[in-house]
């Protein structure tokens, strides 16, 4: 993600995208750091996902046949129709799920769910 953020030409590009990277490849790639330590947990392991509400040029850079999976994790509210909600837009958009689990939401997150 840091790589391509650099490579990228447009400023305007450039200016409105983020990484979330190591400071090493905000180094390497000489990149401005935002902010350090974003993870709510101490034992997040971070992988990289590109996200947005509008096309992005990079993912045309890479665009490959080769099958992609992507873990993703979310919690939802703890009300009727809301897992169903949250996953009924994978479908809608073509996407298949090959795996679902529950994982334990942690004591002092609970109240966070509800």
């Amino acid at each position: 993600a840091a790589k391509m953020l650099s490579t990228t030409t447009a400023s305007t590009t450039r200016q409105a995208a983020a990484a979330i990277s190591s400071r090493l490849a905000a180094d390497i790639y000489n990149l401005h750091v935002a902010d350090t330590d974003i993870q709510d947990v101490s034992f997040n392991h971070t992988r990289f996902l590109l996200l947005g509400r509008a096309p992005s040029p990079y993912v045309a850079l890479h665009n490959t046949p080769i099958p992609t999976k992507v873990s993703l994790v979310f919690r939802v509210h703890d009300t009727p129709g809301s897992l169903h909600r949250s996953l009924s837009a994978f479908s809608h958009r073509g996407l298949q799920l090959c795996k679902l689990e529950s994982r334990p939401v942690p004591p002092d997150m609970l109240d966070e769910t509800t």
